[in-house]
């Protein structure tokens, strides 16, 4: 049986108690660092909902500028709403790590059909990749 006495819980706790600000931070900073991608993520969607294409390019990497300029990036929105009807509405946005790149997912809404549209941030918090998946459909058992 472990027993602890006093002069051994009070440095544990005191360690503890040295350890938990250095936790927080990170997960303080880790928190600002999703909601601060996630503001890019929907600002960039409410610009090329809005038709603001050289806008919506504001955090693209240069490699993503260079490949998908302005332009291209209308003729790509404009293909989507094509398929799938005019764009209504963000519904909610998921934040995936892996492989050193944080993607924000946003869902959102066209008149036909619910898209992912998804943003992969590089560590300096440029979109360093952009791509639009159907959204999965859920179905009931039944």
């Amino acid at each position: 049986m472990l027993t602890l006495t006093k002069s051994c819980l009070v440095p544990s706790l005191l360690a503890l108690a040295m350890l938990a600000p250095a936790s927080v931070a990170a997960g303080t900073a880790s928190h600002s660092k999703n909601h601060d991608l996630t503001s890019k993520a929907i600002a960039c969607v409410n610009a090329m909902a809005h038709a603001h294409f050289k806008s919506a390019e504001k955090d693209f990497t240069t490699q993503i500028q260079t490949a998908l300029p302005p332009a291209k990036l209308q003729v790509v929105w404009n293909g989507m709403i094509q398929q799938v009807g005019a764009y209504e509405s963000q519904k909610k946005t998921t934040i995936v790590d892996a492989q050193g790149y944080t993607s924000v997912v946003v869902n959102t809404q066209f008149k036909l059909a619910k898209i992912n549209i998804v943003l992969t941030f590089n560590d300096a918090g440029k979109v360093a990749g952009l791509h639009f998946d159907p959204a999965p459909v859920l179905r009931t058992p039944g």
